[in-house]
């Protein structure tokens, strides 16, 4: 068990600063071979919904829409949300369609 803790350590070990860019790169694929730290993140970016606002004061709870929750084929248009349209009908997601669109 002893050897075990010194080759992880020595491993993960480095004469970097922590700034620098190999080690930026070696904790970003640390993190994208962990498949649950990958999953979480693929998750977290599927179920949140990107806004871009002018005063970050505009930003609360009450505005905010998950991807999944978007289906009306009027608000994607008007919003100009087209990768988020394609993305549904690439993986045949559900989408609404009344008669203002």
């Amino acid at each position: 068990m002893e050897e075990n803790k010194s080759i992880i350590t020595t491993t993960v070990k480095s004469d970097k600063p922590i700034g620098s860019y190999e080690n930026g790169e070696y904790l970003f694929w640390k993190v994208f071979n962990n498949k649950y730290l990958l999953n979480f993140i693929i998750y977290k970016i599927q179920t949140s919904e990107w806004e871009y606002y002018q005063d970050h004061y505009q930003i609360h709870a009450e505005n905010r829409w998950k991807f999944k929750d978007v289906f009306s084929f009027d608000w994607l248009i008007i919003n100009q949300q087209f990768p988020l349209l394609k993305n549904k009908i690439e993986n045949n997601d559900f989408i609404l369609f009344d008669k203002k669109s």
